[in-house]
């Protein structure tokens, strides 16, 4: 199969160690199909790529590279299956740098107009179906390594990975741990803004190595969502079994509160009961590892499964 991927990268996957369109192409290709990276800088070039390429479908994410592969599609001057991976909640995270009204115009033109949706979240694809379409979920996978020995973490530990934007909310948990007689370590670029006053237990460890991050998983007592979101690091903690702190909200699709995390809009209460209830800690981090976790590998045959039985039935068709 020749797959297209439009994407709002800056940077091809091979250059890449993490994320959902790093993991999945490369397994893409290790499965035979040939798989042509369209990123950011190349996005004027998307109908010469397609013409030169061929591909058997078109896989786009993010509202501008979903804009472009459906308008292609509208005008005729694409005729190959248009998907559309809507993975991230985009109006709410580039609507305040570049106008909520034209972000949230882009995303509901890659939906209406794109062939198929998939999505990884349960609230998406329940969204969904607001547009008028059907989308097949395709969860987040996870590539981690625990075999490794876990990091060197003082006291008792909050671990946090990810972006440190506004959006993710990060200074959420950074006021929580203010004054606490915990450690709270944030992997990922590290915040100017977060980083001007911060509290004595608040570290910032910058980016650390994919392979590297189950070491801090594993010694990490706590584990943060600070934001709205089901993200992906729910998957690596509950591979782990570790104890998760979550706000409340979307992550409710996947998680429930006091059954298998503690889930609440007080970070800083919610962190209060876990340090001063490890019996808690224990069962959370024990029936959260009943959540199904799939690796990247069988996520990217799931997908193929999908390609494989949209792109069979657009050739009857054609027939």
């Amino acid at each position: 199969m020749r797959i297209l991927l439009i994407d709002q990268a800056r940077k091809s996957f091979r250059e890449q160690d993490f994320g959902r369109w790093h993991f999945l192409p490369f397994y893409f290709e290790k499965e035979g199909c040939k798989v042509l990276h369209v990123t950011r800088n190349e996005w004027k070039g998307f109908l010469l790529h397609y013409l030169k390429f061929k591909p058997d479908v078109v896989i786009s994410v993010g509202p501008v590279p979903g804009f472009i592969a459906a308008l292609c599609k509208r005008l005729g001057l694409i005729s190959t299956t248009i998907v559309h991976d809507w993975n991230d909640y985009w109006t709410e995270i580039l609507g305040p740098k570049y106008g909520l009204a034209r972000i949230a115009f882009l995303e509901k033109y890659s939906l209406e107009n794109s062939d198929f949706i998939t999505t990884p979240s349960r609230y998406l694809a329940s969204k969904c179906e607001s547009y008028g379409k059907k989308a097949e979920l395709i969860l987040h996978g996870i590539n981690l390594n625990l075999d490794a020995k876990p990091a060197k973490l003082e006291g008792f530990s909050v671990l946090y990975i990810g972006e440190q934007s506004p959006y993710k909310r990060v200074d959420r948990i950074v006021r929580a741990v203010k004054g606490l007689k915990c450690n709270l370590y944030l992997i990922g670029e590290p915040s100017k803004e977060l980083q001007k006053s911060p509290s004595k237990n608040v570290h910032f460890l910058g980016k650390v190595p994919h392979a590297e991050i189950g070491s801090y998983i594993k010694a990490a007592d706590v584990c943060v969502i600070a934001n709205d979101q089901e993200n992906l690091k729910m998957y690596e903690f509950a591979k782990a079994g570790k104890t998760v702190l979550a706000f409340r909200g979307r992550v409710s699709y996947f998680l429930t509160h006091m059954q298998d995390a503690y889930i609440t809009e007080d970070l800083r209460e919610g962190l209060l009961v876990l340090m001063h209830n490890p019996a808690l800690r224990k069962k959370l981090g024990k029936n959260i590892k009943d959540l199904r976790v799939y690796r990247w590998k069988e996520i990217a045959g799931k997908y193929l499964i999908f390609l494989e039985k949209i792109t069979r039935g657009k050739k009857k068709n054609e027939r």
